[in-house]
């Protein structure tokens, strides 16, 4: 007789509060700060096995926090391998834990030949077996982590029998996380949270992380609020989107902008067209004409180092090459560069994942950050083409889901399908010159949140269908 899922937790949980007690005895004289890390790791894994997604929601909620202070600072520990911190050791043991949870429970078995899951394990299968010739397989086994994340938080949330209440809990702890950022964000500007760049811009950081993932964290805050907003019509709503769009503009990252505005804008016309929803596609709408209005002039001026007229502008997307080498990059084009002559050495399977930093560190001093900013291109030169492919394949399934889910009229389904559709489109916009991948707590895990809780919405509009208070 084989012992159940949760029995099988309970002895995985027993084990990880046996290695607490080593670790704790022999790591404390030799490195604190580690066996700290470890243990808390060790904690993480255990709440993981007996309450995966109270895990989860609490990794939405923390959303961009740099948890790296917990271990003495940013990747100060094995510095010779690469570095590691807090963050990494999150992702290793909770992603160990959720992993353990959808092998020993046979509820999610029924998911893995689906296709949004699928095609995603034959991504993640590809690009794991290009680690062995990888110029650094390493860094290619954190970047295969990262590439998971997404995937396990899906497979957790869309369990057959996940309720309309789990779900909007959990969207309701995205939103606190949020809104406590928004609101002790002042102190830690006043503590010294602020960037400036070469040219003189001075951008405000969130925090207790940099001001990228932090303007990704509030575009999430942004869609959903205006989305619960546009389905509950309640206005505290409208003040977190309001406090998460301020917080953006002052962080003046412009592919946030952007990715904000064809993702808000596609919601609309989805909204419009599609499902004939016109208050929500006037809240979308409006959204993008108020990012625009307050954010465009600015921005404008730290890409072309002057806001150019609407005439100057059209005569610049006329001439793509001439658009291309006006934009102030900010020293993006050079990785791009290095990393496409690199790539076409392996134009099909690339040079193996975790390749392009590898292929950066060989030319440009750590201090450059050595991350590629374009998703595309490091995925090229890791995985060549064939990897793109299968990814593209994965993330159209996962588009499918959000699309056919937003058919229902339900508001509940409303208000996942919209954010995952929105998500979907601010992660594809922010992979042109970002690391969407990365950071300390990835733009994709909330991808893969509202994806699955599209997925599952279907079963909430058979059972009792109604309207979210």
């Amino acid at each position: 007789m084989m012992p159940s899922p949760e029995h099988r937790r309970s002895r995985g949980m027993w084990v990880g509060l046996a290695l607490l007690v080593v670790i704790s005895a022999a790591g404390t004289s030799w490195d604190p700060w580690l066996t700290l890390g470890m243990l808390i790791g060790c904690v993480l894994f255990g709440l993981t096995l007996t309450w995966p997604l109270g895990v989860i929601a609490a990794m939405l909620a923390i959303g961009p926090l740099d948890l790296s202070f917990l271990t003495g600072g940013f990747k100060t520990m094995f510095e010779q391998l690469g570095g590691l911190d807090m963050n990494g050791i999150r992702l290793i043991f909770v992603s160990a834990g959720l992993g353990l949870v959808v092998i020993t429970d046979r509820r999610y078995w029924g998911r893995l030949a689906s296709p949004p899951v699928r095609w995603y394990l034959v991504f993640l299968a590809f690009a794991a077996s290009t680690l062995p010739g990888s110029e650094d397989a390493l860094e290619g086994l954190r970047l295969l982590l990262k590439l998971a994340w997404p995937l396990l938080t899906f497979l957790v949330v869309a369990a057959p029998d996940r309720s309309h209440r789990q779900i909007d809990r959990m969207v309701d702890w995205l939103l606190i996380g949020a809104a406590v950022l928004i609101v002790i964000n002042p102190l830690f500007i006043l503590l010294g949270g602020v960037f400036v760049e070469d040219t003189g811009e001075v951008r405000l950081m969130g925090a207790g992380t940099h001001q990228n993932p932090f303007s990704f964290a509030m575009l999430v805050a942004v869609i959903v609020s205006l989305v619960r907003f546009a389905s509950r019509g309640q206005m505290r709503y409208l003040v977190v989107a309001a406090g998460a769009t301020t917080w953006i503009a002052l962080t003046l990252t412009r592919i946030t902008f952007l990715a904000g505005a064809v993702s808000l804008g596609v919601v609309a016309l989805y909204s419009a067209v599609v499902r004939r929803n016109y208050r929500a596609a006037a809240v979308g709408a409006g959204a993008v004409l108020v990012l625009t209005a307050a954010l465009a002039p600015v921005l404008l001026e730290r890409t072309f180092g002057v806001a150019p007229s609407f005439a100057e502008l059209l005569e610049l997307f006329r001439d793509p090459i001439r658009l291309y080498e006006t934009i102030n990059w900010s020293g993006r084009e050079l990785f791009w560069a290095v990393l496409v002559v690199a790539w076409m050495a392996s134009p099909w399977l690339g040079l193996g994942l975790g390749s392009s930093t590898s292929v950066l560190r060989s030319v440009f001093p750590e201090d450059m950050g050595l991350v590629a900013h374009n998703e595309y291109i490091r995925l090229g030169t890791d995985t060549g083409f064939l990897g793109i492919i299968l990814f593209a394949v994965a993330m159209l399934a996962w588009l499918r889901v959000a699309v056919a889910a937003g058919l229902k009229s339900d508001p509940r389904v409303q208000e996942v399908t919209l954010p995952a559709l929105a998500i979907l489109m601010a992660w594809g916009v922010i992979s042109l010159t970002d690391n969407a991948f990365d950071y300390y707590g990835p733009l994709t895990q909330f991808a893969g949140f509202f994806v699955a809780a599209s997925l599952v919405s279907g079963s909430w509009s058979e059972a009792s269908p109604g309207r979210p208070h």
